[in-house]
């Protein structure tokens, strides 16, 4: 990233080893104590970034939050306390943050109905200039490989929201795109794929599992199309990836990520309780090849215009120096001025 911004990162990760993290949060506090920093960005602070949160308020230092999922929906996921402890602080690290850089208008929008007078800024994610590279080679060969039509789903199970609506569409979408002459593969694991698999034992031939990186590019050089369906999202790498090669991607008209496929242009937005118009969406999509590479490839120039690194970058140094103007013209914090619990309440529905 070419930036008037200097950075420096520090990672804070307490699974690999305790020993490890203490080292980095001393690094990090020295960072703080040596340099000063105008502003500190958080991506994706859990418990292990307590420490550091902690200084920053204590030493007024503001502070932003990439938002890169719900975690609302997220803190409501039935798992253990490990997990639920992660989020909790996520959220707290949220509700106090001087501003928030959510990766979607999506989530800004669950941004501000659930806190008020937050400052926030939408920065989308950018894809690997790397695999912009790799796929430069492939994406005008797609469509000539795979010898019978391939349709693929890429997510992950560690939610439940998130694959929800996908279960519960499986039996029809699968049908048709059998009906269509195509072939169906879901790839990704998480934790919910062994409850998933049995609810749709009959189907368990569609599923993949996880699979190496490289067998995932070898697919996405393959693929028809992208079926994504979703439930909870912020912006999916999967969308990236498949745009990068050229693939259209087909989205339930009422996922979080909809937003980032436009509709007739870079893909198709489906209502999955609309029978007819999804089927005659995949039947486009599989049988008009010269459609399905118009579109692929209009997906693909829509990603270099809004996804590389330079512009994500260019939008960040502006968000983050909005929040460093906010906060400099913001007058001291006084006992006497209106308290933070007073303009960061949830909005009652």
């Amino acid at each position: 990233m070419k930036s008037s911004i200097e950075f420096c990162e520090v990672k804070l990760h307490l699974r690999s080893s305790f020993s490890r993290y203490l080292k980095s949060v001393a690094n990090l506090l020295r960072l703080l104590l040596q340099g000063r920093p105008e502003v500190a960005l958080f991506e994706a602070p859990g418990i292990a970034a307590l420490p550091a949160l902690l200084y920053l308020k204590l030493a007024r230092i503001p502070y932003c939050v990439r938002l890169k999922g719900n975690i609302w929906q997220e803190l409501a996921e039935p798992r253990g306390l490990a997990y639920r402890a992660d989020i909790f602080v996520g959220l707290m690290a949220v509700k106090y943050a001087n501003g928030i850089l959510p990766v979607s208008s999506h989530l800004d929008k669950v941004l501000h109905s659930c806190l008020r007078n937050k400052l926030s800024f939408v920065v989308p994610i950018h894809y690997s200039s790397d695999l912009f590279s790799l796929s430069s080679t492939l994406v005008h060969s797609r469509l000539s490989v795979h010898s019978k039509p391939l349709v693929l789903t890429v997510t992950n199970f560690n939610y439940w929201g998130k694959v929800k609506p996908l279960v519960e569409s499986i039996p029809f979408i699968s049908h048709a795109i059998k009906l269509l002459g195509g072939e169906w593969q879901i790839i990704g694991g998480g934790v919910y794929l062994p409850k998933v698999l049995t609810m749709v034992s009959d189907y368990q031939y569609l599923f993949t599992g996880q699979i190496s990186q490289a067998k995932l590019m070898e697919l996405y050089g393959q693929a028809s199309f992208l079926l994504y369906i979703s439930g909870q999202d912020g912006l999916p790498n999967v969308l990236l990836e498949a745009g990068l090669f050229g693939l259209p991607t087909v989205i339930n008209h009422d996922s979080p990520a909809a937003e980032y496929v436009i509709h007739g242009e870079t893909g198709f937005h489906i209502n999955l309780k609309d029978k007819k118009q999804v089927i005659a969406v995949i039947g486009k999509l599989l049988r008009n090849r010269e459609q399905n590479r118009q579109i692929g490839l209009q997906a693909r120039a829509y990603l270099q215009q809004n996804f590389s690194v330079e512009n994500v970058s260019s939008t960040l140094e502006k968000a983050l120096r909005l929040l460093l103007d906010s906060h400099q013209a913001s007058p001291p914090r006084l006992k006497t001025q209106i308290p933070r619990s007073e303009w960061q309440k949830p909005v009652k529905e």
